[in-house]
């Protein structure tokens, strides 16, 4: 009676809370520099995604500015210039050419190492039903108390 003549399988909750937090943590050097989460995750702070950066490319002495561009490149910016110019990262006046890039080149290997938390939760209040992937503090689960890395 419940199912066929009230249809109570077709309830839903309309008010469904859920909640993921992200962090990675780690320090890496790429190309004689050390980087932090702040230098390789992008994002910084994000909604449902983020990626962590392991190879770049970086082009030295570049500056913000109002470069030029090639002829019907860019907009007016009322400056007497040969081309028109654009609001960009401008590159340097003189820079070499960049080396070549190949599979052999370096990446951020310490990124193997990094740790990435992931705690999510979701909740529907009409049912009573909570579900987490980490127990609640205090709760005497455990939690990440007993959590350790091991390789295999």
């Amino acid at each position: 009676w419940v199912f066929l003549h009230e249809k109570a399988y077709q309830v839903r909750d309309t008010v469904i809370e859920s909640s993921v937090v992200t962090k990675v943590k780690g320090i890496g050097r790429y190309a004689g520099r050390v980087l932090d989460t702040a230098d390789y995750v992008i994002p910084p702070q994000g909604t449902s995604v983020f990626v962590v950066v392991t190879k770049q490319i970086l082009t030295e002495n570049q500056a913000q500015g109002v470069c030029p561009e090639v002829r019907d490149g860019g907009g007016h910016t009322g400056r007497e210039t040969r081309t028109p110019g654009v609001p960009s990262l401008c590159p340097p006046t003189h820079r070499p050419p960049p080396p070549p890039q190949s599979d052999a080149d370096p990446v951020m290997l310490e990124a193997e190492n990094f740790t990435l938390f992931i705690k999510n939760s979701i909740r529907f209040p009409l049912f009573g039903f909570e579900k987490a992937n980490l127990p609640p503090p205090g709760s005497g689960g455990g939690g990440l108390g007993r959590c350790r890395f091991h390789p295999e």
